[in-house]
C-alpha cells in the first residue's frame, strides 16, 4: 500500500512541474517591463513615477522603461 508520506511527495512534485517557467521574477512587476528592461538591470531597481510610468536606474543614472516604438510604459 502505498504511503502518506508517498502520495505528499509526488503531489507536491507534480505541481511543481506545472509551474510558469516564463513568470518574472518580480511578480509586482508586470510583464510587458520585465520584457522591455537591458540586461543585466536588476529588478530591484525598478520603481514607477507619480504619473504610473516605470524606470531603472543603472549606474546612477535614470532611465524609463519604453516599449518597442520608445514610448514610456505606463500603467494606472
Amino acid at each position: 500500500m502505498i504511503g502518506r508520506k508517498t502520495i505528499l511527495m509526488v503531489s507536491c512534485l507534480l505541481l511543481a512541474a506545472c509551474g510558469d517557467r516564463d513568470a518574472p521574477l518580480n511578480p509586482g512587476l508586470p510583464g510587458i517591463v520585465v520584457e522591455q528592461l537591458p540586461l543585466g538591470v536588476s529588478l530591484d531597481t525598478v520603481g514607477r513615477d507619480t504619473n504610473g510610468c516605470f524606470f531603472y536606474s543603472q549606474n546612477g543614472s535614470v532611465f524609463v522603461v519604453t516599449d518597442d516604438l520608445g514610448a514610456p510604459i505606463c500603467l494606472p
